[in-house]
């Protein structure tokens, strides 16, 4: 069964992890924190893989350059109090937790420079998610690029749809850390990967999209751009909760035109703007862009912009997009790159806003060879309502794209059916990491297929036709395109 096969690739990437002592009893939550957190140099030399932190935690004196600045009476490394300060403070975190008060269970999740746990919390038994960090090696500049996704996430406080930032832990040597956050069960992704096509009814669309809405609007209002909106990114509760998760590329929503990276969001969910080589960018209206390529690919049961290069990215935009107006947004891109060039004069930039070249990625069609708007007829089988709000988020001009808030109050939302909650329980846990590792088990070693189960044990929508039940119809015009499972 899929269940059965996914739970077989946790496990298998369980056997990865190295995990600290079995929980044996309950401690108290303060028997773990650190007092002072620096280490002598005969500590150092002493220290072993002890902490849960794993092997990652041998760490050469020439590695813990960067982090071996003095720490503050709190206990906190000083580039996290240098860093993000005001976040602990804020949190009225004193000190930092051992790292070793923490049990890895399963791997879920695999980034550049970080990876994702089920863990537990050895003082309570509590089940949470440690996102390992590993810091040996990065100059200041790369920490407080680290730093940053603590300073946001205690900017947004608490907020249903996101997801919540319990504590912060440091290992024994400071050369990795965990970030601890609320465990949840699935992600969108995962869950799209294992289900039943169109197993997903239409009020259950509704509010898995009001709640990504819901979180974008909040992070806007809050002054934070997320800048990575994807499925993997949305977590799931059994209960159908949903959180944007993963700050790692947020950011403060600059006061004035400041430089910024381009080399952010996931390719297929990029925005045109990106893609044509914005510098200074309305962060709301690319998280806008995303989150209508995600409530398009609820509806649609695919990604809708599976592109494999920049080149054919924009390409696929243009073609269901329209060209129109793009070299009018070119142009105003072209200036605003310009006027940064000459505003910058060499000064430092922000940690992680490098320019990583800033050009076009492709060249915007000339007006005989432009492409004309082909989002309605490739979405005709979408509701009248879902379809204009997906028409007015995927927009080629920022300038004129829906904000989020804007977006939540848009008819879809209001009209029949109304938001019906989704309990996937029955689903064993489903991230898109363990599921990509399982379908890579049964094509490379022959284990059990990834088995599709129905998102609703009682039904779906079956997407013959839109009618009073609220399902949708599958168009049979327009074949949808190809998952690349190994891109994206």
């Amino acid at each position: 069964s899929a269940s059965s096969t996914v739970a077989n690739a946790a496990a298998a990437a369980c056997a990865e992890t190295v995990d600290a002592p079995a929980l044996n009893h309950v401690q108290p939550r303060n028997a773990h924190r650190r007092s002072r957190l620096s280490t002598t140099s005969s500590e150092r030399d002493r220290s072993t893989s002890n902490d849960a932190g794993s092997s990652d935690e041998h760490t050469s004196d020439n590695d813990l350059v960067a982090l071996e600045d003095a720490h503050d009476d709190s206990g906190w490394p000083a580039w996290i109090e240098r860093h993000a300060g005001d976040a602990i403070r804020e949190r009225r975190w004193l000190e930092p937790r051992d790292m070793q008060s923490y049990r890895r269970l399963d791997k879920v999740g695999q980034g550049t420079y970080s990876t994702v746990y089920r863990g537990q919390d050895l003082t309570d038994g509590r089940v949470v998610a440690l996102k390992h960090i590993r810091l040996a090696n990065m100059d200041d500049d790369s920490l407080e690029f680290m730093a940053r996704e603590i300073d946001v996430l205690a900017r947004l406080g608490s907020h249903p749809s996101v997801v919540s930032l319990l504590d912060v832990a440091c290992g024994k040597t400071k050369s990795s850390m965990y970030l601890v956050f609320e465990y949840v069960e699935h992600d969108l992704a995962g869950l799209l990967s294992v289900a039943e096509k169109h197993s997903l009814r239409l009020g259950q669309v509704k509010r898995l999209a009001s709640q990504l809405l819901s979180a974008l609007s909040h992070c806007h209002a809050r002054g934070v751009m997320h800048r990575d909106i994807k499925g993997s990114n949305l977590l799931v509760s059994d209960e159908g909760t949903l959180k944007l998760a993963d700050f790692g590329l947020a950011r403060r929503t600059p006061r004035g035109m400041e430089p910024l990276t381009n080399r952010v969001v996931t390719l297929w969910y990029r925005p045109p703007e990106l893609l044509l080589g914005a510098r200074a960018y309305d962060g709301a209206a690319l998280d806008a862009w995303s989150a209508g390529c995600i409530i398009a690919e609820l509806l649609h049961f695919q990604p809708i912009l599976p592109g494999r290069t920049e080149v054919e990215q924009l390409h696929r935009i243009f073609k269901l997009c329209g060209s129109e107006g793009a070299d009018g947004v070119a142009s105003r891109i072209e200036l605003q790159n310009r006027a940064l060039k000459a505003k910058a004069g060499g000064g430092k930039k922000s940690a992680g806003e490098e320019d990583e070249g800033g050009g076009s990625a492709v060249g915007v069609p000339s007006p005989e060879n432009a492409y004309r708007r082909a989002v309605h007829e490739k979405f005709e089988s979408f509701p009248p309502d879902a379809l204009d709000l997906v028409q007015k988020l995927l927009v080629v001009d920022p300038l004129e794209r829906l904000t989020a808030a804007q977006a939540l109050e848009h008819p879809f939302f209001a009209n029949e059916p109304r938001e019906e909650a989704l309990n996937v329980s029955h689903v064993d846990p489903a991230h898109e990491y363990v599921v990509r590792r399982a379908q890579h088990m049964y094509r490379n070693y022959g284990a059990p297929s990834v088995q599709k189960v129905p998102l609703n044990e009682t039904g779906g929508g079956n997407y013959e036709h839109v009618g009073a039940r609220g399902i949708l119809s599958k168009s049979p015009k327009y074949s949808p395109p190809k998952r690349e499972e190994e891109e994206g």
